[in-house]
């Protein structure tokens, strides 16, 4: 690609492949966008296996990375360190996978996916074992309201696995009669329970800390799984919606 008279690239023929051997990126960059008309680009990830140990710092660094690499026109802060505009989903505890964490950032330019399935493939490339992104979503322009994820994120679903029946039992009659709680569901035959938890302000509204009051054990995660499900919002009619349809 070169560079047009904005400084962006534009198409000039067939792309080279990138360090990674990705040729076709499935997306291109059509023009530049003023501040106020800055568009959130949101993304869904996973974050599984070894991937669950990784602290927020190198999440961050993980897809800064991404996006140097696949070229996306990311807004980077000011100062002598730039770093990118974005913004993810509050941390969760080491050890505890999640099958949607949240990303969002702005970018300065608008872009066109014109192949879905090799934009996924060529940002995958792009992430390391155990994290994997499965959704994204060009959201709102900043004109419209910053929208962030932290003025509209309300809690998350976890999913609880036991390693056995008398734990299970035990942490469902704990949690049914929990405060913190805000719904339950109950899987018998997976030795499962679902829990949606108001945890946007921390303290008691904590799933680790949950856990451990149900278990009695300061260290729950050693008898039980736990995976973030999805990320939930209130909406401006004060509905609770998925968190990615609100930026």
């Amino acid at each position: 690609t070169a560079a047009g008279s904005e400084g962006l690239p534009v198409d000039d023929g067939p792309e080279r492949p990138s360090a990674l051997g990705i040729v076709d990126k499935g997306f291109r960059i059509l023009h530049a966008l003023q501040p106020e008309e800055a568009r959130r680009f949101v993304v869904s990830f996973a974050k599984q296996n070894e991937a669950a140990f990784y602290p927020l710092h190198s999440i961050s660094g993980i897809f800064e990375r991404a996006f140097a690499i696949l070229g996306l026109p990311v807004q980077f802060t000011e100062g002598f360190n730039p770093l990118p505009r974005m913004e993810l989903t509050q941390p969760l505890a080491l050890g505890v996978e999640s099958e949607e964490d949240v990303l969002a950032v702005w970018l300065h330019a608008e872009i066109e996916i014109y192949d879905e399935a090799a934009f996924m493939a060529a940002f995958n490339r792009c992430v390391p074992k155990g994290i994997r992104v499965w959704a994204y979503r060009q959201g709102r322009r900043r004109i419209e309201g910053k929208h962030t994820i932290g003025s509209h994120y309300w809690g998350s679903r976890y999913s609880v696995v036991f390693g056995s029946r008398e734990e299970f039992h035990r942490a469902r009659e704990a949690l049914q009669n929990s405060a913190a709680i805000d719904s339950l569901g109950v899987d018998e035959g997976a030795v499962s329970i679902s829990v949606a938890l108001n945890d946007a302000h921390g303290g008691d509204r904590n799933i680790v800390r949950v856990l451990a009051a149900a278990l009695g054990d300061e260290k729950p995660l050693s008898r039980c799984g736990v995976a973030r499900c999805a990320c939930l919002a209130i909406d401006e009619s004060g509905s609770i919606v998925a968190l990615t349809s609100v930026l």
